[in-house]
């Protein structure tokens, strides 16, 4: 039996320190029809010079003569280079750290294709979080195939990592993947591919989701903050248009802005900026009204009072992280 071709993207920018670590699991999978293909989004470091050392023939290399910004560079190779049935992007500072993951991922879609849940738009895994010393790890009781439009519903409930996302490249090519210049443009597109299909829902942990400053900063331009909440919006015009349910897209979309509001305002706190705390309210009070609420629940009642004592502010976020993650905390 053929076994489909898998691409797995690498988008890189200035990621010398990493991008051998995610060549070389890249390289590493156990699965016989692949190819690796990084786009280097004109670095200025050294990872020209790096991924030329490789005499692999699977691994290809393409370099932007101008810097295009990460979403582009994301979308190029699916678009230009990737010749696989499946894609797998895996950015320049994530790993994979399961050489069979792939092949675990083929093998489900094989397994499910001979079952009653053939149309297999992506599979979804699991994937570890790292930050300095500290490691998040994340669980599901059992594998599972199920409609894309249940995915859809419960994105807010169900772990997600884009390193560890397997997905067939002509729904997304169908789809239009990558077309937002925005925030989180990989959940947009990720919740309108759910809708053509169905999904798996892996229990493997396949792929280290690697965070630092450079992926974890919040932004100070709220604006843009405001502008990234397109990644909701979208996927719920999208679905309006196939012709689901308008209250239940209509509750969706109402706790997906609420809960992102939530995110937006925690981290909007933990860079302990007043000025871009108070520019954040007023803007959320503007664009909307009910929404402004969550700034009344009382977990963000508490952080806002801690918020202007540090040391309550410092013992809380210690607390909860060792209690979420059972290690101690990033340093600030």
């Amino acid at each position: 039996m053929n076994k489909p071709k898998v691409s797995i993207t690498v988008p890189v920018y200035n990621q010398a320190k990493y991008i051998k670590q995610a060549i070389d699991s890249a390289l590493g999978q156990d699965y016989p029809n692949l190819e690796v293909i990084v786009s280097d989004d004109a670095s200025f470091d050294e990872t020209k010079d790096i991924v030329k050392q490789y005499q692999d023939k699977r691994l290809k290399y393409f370099r932007n003569e101008k810097n295009i910004g990460r979403v582009a560079n994301h979308r190029k190779p699916l678009y230009e280079y990737a010749m696989g049935d499946y894609v797998l992007n895996l950015d320049g500072d994530d790993y994979l750290i399961s050489t069979d993951a792939i092949s675990t991922m083929i093998n489900q879609i094989d397994f499910y294709n001979k079952k009653e849940c053939a149309n297999i738009v992506m599979v979804m895994a699991l994937a570890e979080t790292v930050y300095d010393n500290s490691k998040i790890t994340y669980k599901r009781k059992e594998e599972t195939c199920i409609n894309g439009f249940y995915v859809f519903l419960n994105w807010n409930k169900i772990p997600y990592f884009h390193a560890a996302t397997l997905f067939s490249r002509q729904a997304a090519l169908k789809i239009g993947f990558y077309k937002h210049d925005i925030i989180n443009e990989d959940v947009e597109s990720f919740l309108r591919l759910c809708l053509s299909g169905n999904v798996i829902l892996s229990n493997k942990t396949v792929a280290v989701w690697r965070l630092h400053e450079n992926n974890i900063s919040m932004t100070s331009d709220i604006d843009k903050l405001f502008e990234s909440l397109e990644f909701i919006k979208s996927p719920h015009r999208y679905a309006l248009g196939l012709g689901y349910n308008k209250k239940q897209l209509l509750r969706w979309k109402t706790t997906m802005l609420f809960n992102r509001y939530n995110k937006m305002l925690s981290k909007i706190l933990l860079q302990k900026n007043k000025k871009l705390f108070v520019a954040y309210l007023k803007r959320l009070h503007k664009e909307d009204k009910k929404g402004f609420k969550v700034v009344f629940y009382p977990k963000n009642i508490v952080k806002i009072i801690s918020f202007y004592v540090p040391f309550l502010f410092e013992a809380l976020r210690r607390i909860k992280w060792f209690f979420t993650n059972k290690s101690k905390p990033p340093k600030l």
